[in-house]
């Protein structure tokens, strides 16, 4: 009976032996790519056949190029986004590249054009494939072109060569020991866990992608390749790594110790290489903004080393790295702007609203994936290596268990290092590296220095400073100059804002006519009627900001252009739009239809000033107001403008403000014609534009929404005034960006329409623009001139004055009345009172509510 079951454990290794041999070869044949060399003098030259053909992220022999091999260029540049990208000008325009190497592989991305145009690649003057750049189901594809090639080991393959030698130890080691016996049950199920990870990443990514394969250095792969290179890879790991263990009677531990050291060492650099390939380039950064890099990363992952120890830090710092860098790829491409701090605390909003939004995965952030991947297959089995004890063993004799208190007391430790010395750190590393940052495109800046020391910059930029002589007395003159007005009517209207998700103006876009005009409606609009544009901070998202600054009157990029009031600094009761309004005896009402935890709306509308808020998770629910109805996928502006007409309708006899923040046109925009029939057309098209056609159709829709409120209104026993404007426009595709806005002019991507609207006699206006902070003092003027004036707090009578000086300040610029860009707001007469306002209003402790009464 022993010999039997000793046949057959040794028949089990032996099958597992075999299977390992075969993973070997397999693993070998598809790196193979990898093993070969080519001779050629390095030189490519691309040749576009046409004009706008537009093409980035190349790569030779599986490096990114740098800006020193370009030779000769006809073709422009645009070096304002993270990746590079070259346009073609005219016809037969040339790239010409010369690589320090023999051409082995080229790849690159290209924008997928609209008619057959060709693409022409040599090298070495001879043509080796011609790439017909309309191909592609998005708007962007993949190349790769691979040369012939011969096996042989040269200086630059040999890393590849040494790499399969030492799988092979390992395993030969595994074998001629017998080791299979030796297998942890632990390990299994780490095993198991991997391979089922890679199953599941491989099989949401790939029909993500703009082509079905991965390009990985020298080689592509399929689906099937993926999966078959990380589960060859992953055994080879785990028993190579097995079969060394083997060896550990004739290795000296001084040489255990220093390789493993080594090995942990080289963390923050797989991290740092992780966090920027998954949505930039890691070539790019410079050995300063490297270094400075690698300290912050390196300085969290002591921490947590001490927290818990090497393998675990290890394993929690590569997989943060992998899911934060694609987070910002994710955020730069719904949202136009890169992972910030305050988005930590928008983790419950990001999976509200995910599941909307429409996830596109590029080769690089694959790349990411699978580095990550090896890399924790890697760490998960490497031997463990135990820091020096600062402490003797055991101190004393005694019988408890001091296992888990001494855990505790490390734990708290650490937190406290991280509260404390992390911060200081944190500043100290910001202020040395001094880097210059780009508000108006933010993603920019981390692709020129790194995520780490970008993110670490803007959020010590973000931080409020007290203004330069703020003090009490100083805002006690503006009083004195700006005296409460007396009320003179004795009705006051009801008022209504509604805060209109990603509504955009686009009639005005060179080259683009929509059929019908999605706005129709509201463009018709003329008795009692003002139209307008409103010039916001953020595009694609950042719903909460316009909130913000329309509700408070307070320019967030004076404060800070990269805080997120309602999450950072909302705490007590502050002064706003609707608190005047509540000291005038107005009922104050917020609806939003979605939960009330998105950007923390429970907590931050009371202290406000609102009295009630309806969310869909409110008691009671804003669904009670009128019977729920969805359009693609979010509640209707039907439905919700139905809830406001119910509202008006039941309200009592005090008047009423209601704050109302819409959700249907929120990105993204990824629904078929099928799913949701197309009501708008883009130049006589409404397939050629998907993305964009859903947006008008949606906002065709809330336009006639919008026109059966007015009409409800127009018949309404009360004077109402009714004020909408949209909070941000739209992230769409690059094509249509491309094609019909001027991105140079950043007030193409950052306007917004507004109407103002009322049942009463009003003073016509001129078309006017403004930024989102004076929109408050702004009705407020013009119910001025009616008979239904409110009598103008200090601080709206100050505003209308700074109007005039400056009447859209903003994080991307700030403008004058003469439309020209104010380049040093300190010399306007008014800036410093206002920055001492808003400090009043926004940040001190005790606000002088006398200002906003």
């Amino acid at each position: 009976m022993l010999i039997n079951m000793k046949l057959i454990k040794q028949l089990i290794h032996i099958l597992i032996s075999i299977g390992l041999i075969g993973s070997f070869f397999l693993y070998a044949h598809l790196i193979q790519n990898e093993l070969g060399s080519t001779k050629n003098d390095g030189t490519i030259e691309i040749i576009a056949e046409q004009p706008n053909q537009v093409i980035d992220s190349i790569q030779i022999n599986g490096r990114y190029i740098h800006s020193s091999e370009i030779i000769e260029n006809q073709w422009g540049i645009n070096d304002a986004d993270l990746i590079p990208n070259f346009s073609s000008l005219s016809e037969e325009n040339s790239l010409i590249i010369k690589s320090s190497s023999s051409v082995r592989t080229l790849s690159f991305e290209y924008f997928v054009s609209e008619n057959p145009t060709i693409v022409k690649i040599k090298v070495g003057g001879q043509l080796v494939e011609s790439i017909d750049t309309s191909t592609g189901d998005k708007y962007k594809n993949l190349a790769f072109i691979e040369l012939p090639y011969t096996l042989r080991i040269t200086k630059d393959n040999q890393f590849w060569y040494l790499h399969l030698i030492v799988l092979a130890l390992g395993l030969t080691c595994f074998i001629l020991n017998g080791a299979t016996w030796r297998i942890k049950r632990r390990d299994i199920r780490i095993l198991t866990i991997l391979l089922i990870v890679q199953y599941i990443f491989t099989t949401f990514t790939f029909p993500r992608l703009y082509r079905n394969e991965l390009v990985l250095f020298n080689s592509n792969f399929n689906k099937m390749e993926t999966q078959q290179l990380l589960v060859a890879l992953t055994f080879l790991i785990f028993f190579g790594l097995l079969g060394y263990k083997q060896l550990r009677g004739h290795i000296s531990k001084a040489f255990k110790t220093i390789s493993l050291s080594v090995i942990y060492l080289l963390v923050p650099i797989f991290s740092l290489f992780i966090i920027e390939n998954s949505y930039s380039q890691f070539s790019t950064l410079s050995p300063n903004s490297l270094w400075n890099n690698l300290i912050i990363i390196g300085v969290l992952y002591l921490i947590l080393v001490f927290t818990t120890n090497l393998r675990f830090a290890s394993l929690l710092i590569l997989s943060a790295s992998v899911f934060i860098g694609i987070s910002n790829q994710l955020l730069i491409d719904s949202r136009g702007a890169p992972l910030l701090f305050y988005n930590l605390f928008q983790i419950t909003d990001g999976l509200n609203v995910a599941s909307s939004v429409a996830i596109n995965i590029n080769n690089r952030m694959l790349q990411s994936m699978v580095f990550s991947y090896i890399l924790l297959t890697f760490f998960f089995f490497i031997p463990k290596l135990y820091l020096p004890k600062l402490l003797p063993s055991r101190t004393f004799y005694s019988s408890y268990d001091f296992k888990w208190p001494k855990r505790f007391s490390r734990i708290l430790l650490g937190y406290i290092t991280l509260i404390t010395i992390v911060p200081m750190i944190n500043k100290t590393v910001v202020s040395n590296a001094n880097i210059s940052l780009n508000y108006w495109r933010m993603y920019v800046t981390y692709g020129q220095f790194g995520l780490p020391l970008s993110l670490a910059s803007f959020y010590e930029d973000s931080k409020i400073t007290k203004p330069e002589g703020y003090s009490l007395p100083k805002l006690n003159e503006v009083l004195e100059k700006y005296p409460p007005e007396t009320e003179k009517q004795t009705i006051r209207p009801n008022i209504i804002f509604i805060q209109n998700e990603s509504q955009s103006d686009f009639s005005n876009l060179q080259g683009l006519n929509m059929e019908p005009d999605p706005l129709s409606n509201q463009h018709a609009l003329t008795d009692n009627t003002i139209h307008g544009t409103l010039n916001v901070s953020v595009f694609g998202g950042g719903t909460a900001n316009t909130e913000y600054e329309v509700l408070t009157s307070n320019p967030i990029s004076l404060l800070s252009s990269n805080l997120f009031p309602y999450q950072q600094i909302i705490t007590q009761e502050r002064p706003s739009f609707a608190t005047y309004l509540k000291n005038k005896n107005y009922d104050t009402v917020a609806l939003h239809p979605q939960s009330g935890n998105n950007y923390n709306r429970h907590a931050v509308y009371p202290l406000l000033g609102f009295n009630k808020s309806y969310f869909l998770d409110s008691e009671p629910a804003i669904s009670s107001l009128a019977p729920l109805t969805i359009d693609r996928g979010w509640p209707s502006d039907q439905f919700l403008f139905n809830g406001i007409k119910e509202l008006y309708t039941q309200k009592g006899d005090q008047p009423l403000f209601s704050f109302v923040v819409t959700m249907q046109g929120h990105g993204g925009y990824p629904s078929t014609e099928e799913i949701y029939p197309r009501e708008v057309s883009i130049n006589g098209s409404t397939s050629e534009y998907l993305a964009e056609t859903e947006f008008l159709t949606s906002m065709k829709r809330t336009d006639e929404a919008f026109a059966d409120l007015i009409t409800f209104f127009s018949t309404y026993k009360e004077p109402t005034v009714i004020v909408m404007y949209g909070d941000h426009q739209p992230s769409l595709t690059q094509e249509f960006y491309a094609q019909f806005m001027d991105e140079n002019n950043p007030a193409t991507k950052y306007s917004t329409p507004l109407v103002i609207w009322s049942n009463f006699d009003i003073r016509e206006r001129e078309s006017t623009t403004i930024s989102p902070n004076y929109l408050v003092p702004y009705l407020m003027d013009i119910l001025s001139e009616s008979d239904y004036a409110l009598p103008r707090s200090p601080y709206q009578q100050f505003l209308s004055d700074m109007q005039i000086e400056a009447p859209i300040i903003t994080s991307w610029g700030n403008i004058d009345n003469s439309g020209q860009q104010i380049e040093d707001m300190s010399s306007l007469s008014l800036y410093q009172t206002y920055l001492q306002l808003e400090y009043n209003s926004a940040v001190d402790k005790r606000p002088l509510t006398d200002l906003y009464e």
